[in-house]
């Protein structure tokens, strides 16, 4: 009877009220579950009122609209190995839509030769930054994986299909730190498997320079994914020390730390990059008057 419509429509409304609210905070978390919600709100808005009406548009959705960055959406990609964390953060919706510009950095000659350049000839929103992010414009040199640096066929690599869903990439821990105490600076020679193979002559680039020649403004929403197996610690130090508000334009930080791979038998190094690990975060929102989001990568 009308009172089992009742009390059906006021558990219907009292759900769709529920999802919207925990849609609030995954606007900018998470949007594949932010997805899921607005979908499931459609459903219950339906059902509630009896009609099937292709116009609906559920709050969450009214929500994103009205808060959805006027800016450009930028995602930096320092490490971009084979191009498998810019398809997983595709995947997972985070970067959705044409109106995306996606610069892809990577050092290694051979993934920009066998994967990169051609995921930017079929993705019109990537660009090929062939180059090491650094704290100046400079010839250095990068040690490639050790074992791989002389493969000329794709499928000889380790970890060649470049899965997205995969922590094995196959790029592997090529780097411009060489764990033997010759690859620059806060390189410590240490006893462990993480050193790297030959290396090649590449250009480094003065990351801080880069990123002001964007010309970024605060309606930009911009993610900054860095996984440079030990170079982060230089190049954020120096996006903090030397970058101004270079760093409050960030809308999102994805970080791998190697603090233990570039300080291992050194415990003062190691305690001193710990702590810059860990106060990364407050520092920028010190700096900024508001703090960013930081996933941990991998």
């Amino acid at each position: 009877g009308p009172q089992v419509v009742s009390s059906v429509m006021w558990c219907g409304l009292t759900l769709f009220l529920t999802l919207t609210a925990l849609s609030v905070y995954l606007v900018y978390n998470n949007q594949k579950l932010r997805h899921e919600v607005m979908v499931l709100e459609t459903k219950i808005l339906t059902t509630v009122s009896r009609a099937e009406n292709p116009t609906l548009v559920s709050p969450t959705q009214a929500m994103v609209t009205l808060l959805e960055p006027k800016g450009r959406k930028i995602f930096i990609d320092l490490g971009a190995n084979c191009g498998n964390s810019y398809k997983k953060l595709r995947n997972e919706r985070l970067i959705n839509g044409s109106e995306w510009i996606a610069y892809l950095w990577e050092a290694n000659p051979q993934m920009v030769h066998h994967y990169l350049n051609d995921l930017a000839s079929k993705d019109k929103r990537v660009r090929v930054v062939a180059n090491a992010a650094w704290v100046e414009k400079k010839k250095m040199q990068f040690f490639l994986t050790k074992g791989q640096e002389d493969i000329t066929d794709k499928k000889k690599f380790k970890a060649h299909q470049c899965n997205p869903k995969s922590i094995y990439q196959p790029s592997g821990a090529s780097s411009l730190f060489s764990g033997n105490g010759t690859g620059g600076a806060f390189d410590i020679k240490r006893k462990s498997r993480h050193v790297a193979g030959k290396s090649v002559e590449i250009q480094a680039l003065d990351f801080n320079q880069w990123l002001r020649e964007l010309k970024l403004t605060k309606d930009d929403f911009v993610v900054l994914k860095i996984d440079i197996e030990g170079a982060e610690i230089p190049v954020l130090h120096h996006l903090l020390d030397n970058g101004g508000d270079l760093a409050c334009y960030i809308s999102q930080f994805m970080i791998e730390w190697h603090s233990w791979m570039l300080a291992s038998n050194d415990k003062k190094t190691l305690e001193k990059t710990k702590s810059f690990e860990k106060s990364f975060l407050a520092q920028v929102g010190a700096r900024c008057g508001t703090q960013p989001s930081l996933r941990k990568w991998h």
